[in-house]
């Protein structure tokens, strides 16, 4: 929220007890398009907070919030940091009662918009598509002026903090990092030797900061091993404490990005926890290849997921389902028809039956692919449509659920099960594979019944597709989040699989 109005000049009185001119307040607030301002005083009935009867104590409560604001992932000085450091000093008093306004106000906005950052975040995280409104968590300036007229300011603090597993775990491995760096006044020192053992300074201070190792001293090489183990547990690498290029890669990612990206996952969990406190949210993270069901501060359901390769990414958006599609049909996308089957079927027009395959004109109308010249069929002159019927060894499964993106790319059932196994799983085309397909059908449903005739037990050859409209429209976050928990339970820093969390990968998306 912008400030400068605050040296606009004030007309408000307020008495001998604190009390401000309500009527004088709301027309004045009103007029400078501070709604929030109006709800905080009204709420605390029209008091003074920061600079009435228990002033100083408010004021020096707000500042040690936003003292240790960094270990919550914030900028302090988004909060008027620098004069909330002043006004905490019980020497220092507005010299007028036009500036005790002035600096009251200020005051209510820092402490708004921090209780802002900490329930639903400061930022939106990145999507390339967004298809539905994430609902913010209303009157948040109203509940704050009730706490605050009452001088239970840290009370309101704890008791709309989210309770969201992942942001506690990353609060907590925010602060160990920021303090670590501080205890030991750390430089970055790049890890080159791949040996594991006490005498390799620069990896048993880096194992140290970032949590893998209780402490410095004393130290033996089989402290260091272990170590390493619980390093590569944090970078999602075969844990067997031999230093491989992979964890040394991981390793001399300097501090300062391992913050960052803390601190980017805080705002995303953030967000994400004030969208699912209304209605369950099914999130994919792209780098963990990874789908959870949130639902306030629950883990409903989670799965192993298949996405795109690098090559061929999966795009990150927000939609919601509209419906779920019994035995889909595979319409082969024009590119992976051209490039990728175009060039079998030419060598063996046996391909088409043997992965029962349908070749379709532009009306849709199932063509006998033995009268087809298909020896003349480039990328450039393929007129046909391709499309999977269903079965066992259908692409998408039993079941595909479908929402609107402009990607065409959707969450699907699969018959390659073996990839689930492995733990880097970026193997599609775009769309995203469910380990576990049906659990998430029976959620979106929620109890309404399966369509009649349909045994998602077995893989009936040629069956139909059957639609069903949901009727809960569940929301869908397919988001690229550079940390989060594995199926442990355990925080981890994702592999920058897509490579989208350098600095220069982050400033070419930024608009100019």
């Amino acid at each position: 929220m912008k400030l400068s109005w605050i040296s606009v000049p004030l007309l408000l009185h307020f008495n001998a007890a604190g009390q401000l001119d309500s009527a004088g307040l709301e027309k004045d607030l009103l007029q400078k398009q501070s709604p929030e301002l109006v709800q905080f005083y009204q709420a605390c009935n029209n008091r003074l907070v920061w600079f009435g009867t228990d002033g100083e104590t408010a004021r020096k409560n707000l500042y040690a919030y936003l003292d240790s604001a960094e270990y919550k992932g914030l900028e302090r000085n988004t909060y008027a940091y620098a004069f909330a450091t002043a006004s905490a000093r019980a020497d220092k008093k507005p010299a007028s009662a036009k500036d005790s306004l002035a600096a009251e106000l200020l005051m209510t906005e820092a402490a708004i918009s921090y209780v802002r950052s900490l329930v639903a975040g400061n930022n939106t995280p990145e999507f390339m598509y967004e298809g539905f409104v994430n609902k913010q968590p209303v009157d948040l300036a109203g509940i704050t002026g009730e706490y605050c007229g009452r001088n239970k300011f840290i009370l309101l603090v704890d008791s709309l903090k989210p309770r969201m597993p992942e942001i506690n775990m990353l609060e907590e491995k925010l602060t160990e990092v920021r303090q670590r760096i501080t205890t030991t006044a750390y430089q970055e020192e790049r890890v080159i030797s791949t040996a594991a053992v006490c005498t390799n300074s620069p990896l048993v201070k880096k194992l140290f900061v970032l949590g893998a190792m209780d402490s410095l001293q004393p130290l033996s090489d089989n402290t260091v091993k272990k170590g390493v183990k619980a390093a590569q547990q944090q970078f999602t690498l075969l844990n067997d404490g031999v230093l491989r290029p992979t964890a040394i890669e991981q390793l001399n990612i300097p501090l300062s990005e391992r913050i960052r990206q803390l601190e980017m996952a805080l705002d995303y969990y953030r967000w994400l926890h004030a969208a699912c406190m209304s209605e369950p949210v099914i999130v994919v993270n792209i780098p963990a290849a990874y789908l959870k069901v949130y639902y306030k501060d629950s883990i409903l359901l989670g799965m192993r997921m298949i996405v795109g390769r690098p090559a061929t990414q999966t795009p990150t958006l927000t939609s919601r389902v509209d419906e779920i599609v019994f035995y889909p049909y595979w319409n082969v996308p024009r590119n992976i028809a051209v490039r990728e089957l175009l060039p079998s079927i030419k060598q063996n027009i046996g391909y088409i039956e043997a992965g029962n395959y349908q070749v379709l004109d532009k009306s849709g109308n199932i063509l006998d692919p033995g009268k087809i010249n298909w020896k003349s069929m480039t990328a450039s002159n393929f007129p046909y449509r391709i499309r999977q019927s269903t079965g066992c060894d259908n692409a998408l499964g039993i079941v595909k659920i479908n929402f609107y993106n402009p990607f065409t790319v959707y969450l699907h059932d699969t018959h390659g099960r073996e990839l689930f196994m492995l733990n880097r799983r970026f193997f599609s085309h775009g769309c995203m594979r469910m380990e576990k397909p049906m659990e998430v059908v029976r959620l979106l449903l929620d109890g309404q019944p399966f369509p009649s005739g349909i045994d998602t037990s077995a893989c009936e050859t040629d069956q139909s597709p059957v639609t069903v409209k949901t009727r809960l429209h569940t929301p869908v976050v397919v988001w690229y989040n550079p940390v989060g928990t594995d199926d442990t339970g355990r925080l981890v820093f994702f592999e920058d699989v897509y490579g989208r969390l350098s600095e220069p990968a982050r400033k070419s998306r930024r608009p100019k």
